[in-house]
């Protein structure tokens, strides 16, 4: 049976009891942050070995999910920023490549 020439990869991110931590002064805050969770996405495909039937192909597709899930989540601030850095929604990137 041919290869499909698919490779998938997930990578979960957690943090658990974060706190962000602002201010310079002798009075420093603290916030809790929500717990975080973030799952991306990698799917490789490997063009040539599966389209033309060669073991090592010359084309590659691959596409990257970035906050699969789409989830509402901050990390923790080296500097000043109360209640930490916003992180982006979901973002999708799509490449092809070729090697010759």
């Amino acid at each position: 049976m041919p290869s499909l020439g698919l490779d998938v990869a997930i990578n979960n991110r957690h943090q658990i009891t974060q706190t962000d931590t602002t201010g310079q002064s002798a009075t420093v805050t603290a916030a809790d942050l929500d717990d975080l969770l973030r799952t991306d996405l990698s799917v490789m495909w490997d063009i040539g070995a599966s389209v033309l039937g060669k073991k090592a192909g010359n084309y590659e597709a691959t596409l990257n999910v970035r906050n699969l899930f789409d989830s509402e989540i901050a990390s923790t601030s080296v500097y000043d920023y109360a209640g930490g850095v916003p992180e982006a929604g979901r973002h999708l990137q799509l490449a092809l490549s070729a090697r010759f």
